[in-house]
């Protein structure tokens, strides 16, 4: 099996983002992406949400549950979340109105989830 570099960042409350890099297969499986993800998420149930981020489409995964589970609004994460609606519906929403991250994000500088 082939491994490309894959960067990715990841995306903590009140801290700077942090640039990485992985040697990855192409189309990595679930258990790949979740060894990964997951410590980062503090073991949570990892979700993905498709973001529009540096114009094109990437995955970022972060807490299914971080607004249950009362985790501090993660400010980056939800701007490069809110980008997709707000750059590509019409019309154009009200950016408060829309959803928020919570907790830790990781985002990957390619689509990783097929």
């Amino acid at each position: 099996m082939k491994l490309i570099k894959t960067d990715y960042t990841v995306i903590r409350v009140g801290a700077e983002p942090q640039g990485m890099t992985v040697q990855w297969p192409l189309e990595p499986d679930y258990d790949t992406i979740r060894r990964l993800v997951e410590p980062v998420l503090a073991a949570a149930l990892l979700e993905r949400v498709r973001v529009w981020h540096t114009k094109q489409y990437l995955d970022m995964f972060v807490d299914d549950q971080g607004q249950l589970k009362r985790l501090p609004i993660n400010d980056i994460a939800t701007m490069i979340y809110r980008a997709n609606a707000l750059q590509h519906q019409q019309p154009t929403p009200v950016a408060a109105a829309l959803p928020r991250i919570y907790g830790p994000a990781v985002l990957f500088h390619r689509p990783v989830w097929s």
